[in-house]
């Protein structure tokens, strides 16, 4: 293509354009006005077809740019004075329409404000547990059930008697509830009385096992208790029903520490046991009279679970299962359920 300058090395389409245009421009300027050198040839003649096609290019692309400013401008005016939607109001009931006079102050009410409610607490609380349960999935991971059951049994906790409480908020009388020592560990200021029965061939007899640091009015109502025992089962034709006595731990030489083992019977004399099961909500009311007054909690006896998950339920009775079963035959009868 003839008087081309020198060609652009370039490939980008944007170039090429503005080469086109420059050289558009300089064919269309004088050539009066054209600068000259020493490589001037003022006799070639401009090749009409090579100006053409660049002034196409030339044009284009002007064009294109002010069509682009144009669209802007147009997009932005329009954005500018866009008119806002605008949203339906629902009506009012006159009654919910209510103006405070000038002088009246709002009335807030806060937490602090509320009524306290037991049953609200324990209906929030089991809620919370739902919803746990409820965003569990396939691939979550198991719920730390120990930690679930600590927080929730301080406010829905199994049925219990308190008999008194001090003004520091410690229990200062008898505790009943329906639960075993692998809920409620002993300790010194609380002890546990664990409603057990012996078992060991041809022996008879009530006794009780005391911690070896036990309080006077502890020993004085395990006494009780033993002789209460012995008088009912006379009353109810078992005369001479033999009072073994109490011990400690260490001169009996078992028991857990800090537990008070009421034990009213082997499980080998066959008559106490029917004596008992025929009588038994007035046998079960001699607990609670025996330690009335008394700083512990009556539990369930045994009731721990092995490393392998089995429970230790204690000795077996022909008549009432086992020892935890005979527990929870005393402790319905004393809670009343």
């Amino acid at each position: 293509m003839a008087g081309f300058m020198e060609p652009p090395q370039t490939t980008d389409p944007v170039e090429l354009l503005r080469y086109f245009q420059k050289e558009a421009q300089r064919r269309e300027t004088p050539k009066a006005e054209l600068p000259k050198g020493i490589l001037e040839r003022p006799t070639e003649e401009v090749d009409d077809k090579s100006y053409g096609v660049m002034k196409f290019f030339a044009d284009w692309w002007s064009g294109t740019e002010d069509k682009v400013s144009e669209a802007r401008q147009e997009v932005m005016e329009g954005l500018v004075n866009m008119p806002m939607p605008s949203l339906p109001t629902p009506d009012m009931p006159d009654e919910l329409m209510v103006t405070p006079a000038p002088d009246t102050k709002p009335d807030i009410q806060t937490e602090m404000d509320k009524p306290y409610s037991s049953t609200s607490l324990i209906s929030e609380t089991r809620s919370n547990e739902r919803a746990v349960e409820a965003s569990k999935g396939l691939m979550s991971p198991p719920a730390d059930k120990e930690s679930i059951d600590e927080i929730v049994s301080t406010v829905v906790a199994e049925p219990s008697i308190n008999e008194g409480q001090s003004t520091d908020g410690k229990v200062t009388g008898l505790e009943i509830v329906n639960a075993s020592r692998a809920e409620y560990k002993p300790t010194a200021e609380m002890p546990n009385i664990s409603l057990d029965f012996n078992s060991f061939k041809g022996a008879k007899g009530t006794e009780v096992i005391i911690p070896d640091n036990a309080s006077p009015e502890v020993r004085e109502a395990a006494e009780k208790f033993n002789q209460m025992v012995v008088e009912f089962a006379a009353k109810h034709g078992y005369k001479n029903y033999k009072n073994r006595g109490v011990k400690t731990t260490s001169e009996n030489k078992r028991g857990v520490s800090n537990t008070i083992h009421v034990e009213p019977f082997f499980t080998q004399d066959a008559k106490i046991e029917t004596i008992i099961n025929d009588n038994m909500d007035e046998f079960a009311q001699i607990y609670k009279t025996a330690f009335d007054g008394v700083t512990g909690r009556m539990v369930l006896p045994h009731g721990v679970e092995n490393s392998k998950g089995i429970q230790d339920r204690g000795a077996v009775s022909k008549t009432f299962g086992d020892e935890y079963s005979f527990g929870e035959m005393i402790i319905s009868r004393l809670l009343g359920s």
